[in-house]
């Protein structure tokens, strides 16, 4: 069930492709009641606000699932559905101790994924500005950005990946208002670049670090 173990540093990444599997099996299951624990510290909200469902459907209904360990102790995980025809990985889900996010740990968890999983293009929604700066990291021409517009094809590959879910999705601006019920930070990251900020605040209509509002990244790998 675990296809790869990746050392990056001193963090030992594992890599889990049948997710229902290991995920259901006895041994393993206090890890989504540990992962729970995870996306509330990492988001800042009350465990309360992460319901265990919503983990399970974050870490099982994926193709791949690469859960980040720091001395023996699991710190995040990172999970991708694998768009074949599109030839896309899309991050489903991404949360990392609060602790360890200044050191890197995500990115480190969405490395082991793009370089184990090739594809040409990397996906993901959020409402947080420095995810933006993740993907610049390992992407060139991404979509949107406040130097060129959408091309018409990113516009309909867009399309496709925002199709039945919720909200009012923009092909032109990649914003998809009403993505959430509710906001999924306390109070949405700040980048340290602040025309991304500015960016972020002015389309997703962020008044006191909340929004509903959701926004889709794409870039090239």
């Amino acid at each position: 069930m675990v296809e790869k173990v990746i050392e990056m540093g001193d963090c030992i990444i594992k890599l889990i492709d049948n997710t229902e599997e290991f995920f259901t099996a006895g041994e393993n299951e206090s890890i989504i009641y540990r992962l729970r624990e995870i996306a509330a510290d990492s988001f800042g909200v009350e465990i309360e606000d992460k319901s265990l469902e919503g983990i399970r459907d974050h870490v099982i209904h994926v193709d791949v699932c690469a859960l980040g360990y720091i001395n023996k102790v699991l710190i995040g995980f990172a999970s991708v559905r694998i768009l074949h025809e599109l030839d896309i990985l899309f991050v489903h889900g991404i949360a990392v101790l609060m602790d360890e996010q200044t050191k890197g740990a995500g990115s480190k968890l969405l490395k082991a994924l793009i370089e184990h999983y090739t594809k040409n293009r990397l996906a993901f929604t959020t409402q947080n500005p420095v995810m933006y700066d993740v993907i610049k990291k390992f992407c060139r021409d991404v979509y949107p950005s406040l130097e060129q517009k959408v091309p018409e094809k990113i516009q309909g590959i867009g399309c496709k990946l925002m199709e039945g879910r919720r909200g009012v999705f923009n092909p032109r601006t990649f914003v998809s208002q009403n993505l959430y019920s509710c906001c999924l930070y306390d109070s949405i990251p700040l980048s340290k670049k602040p025309f991304v900020n500015e960016w972020f605040d002015r389309v997703l209509r962020i008044q006191n670090r909340i929004t509903s509002d959701g926004i889709l990244l794409i870039g090239k790998l």
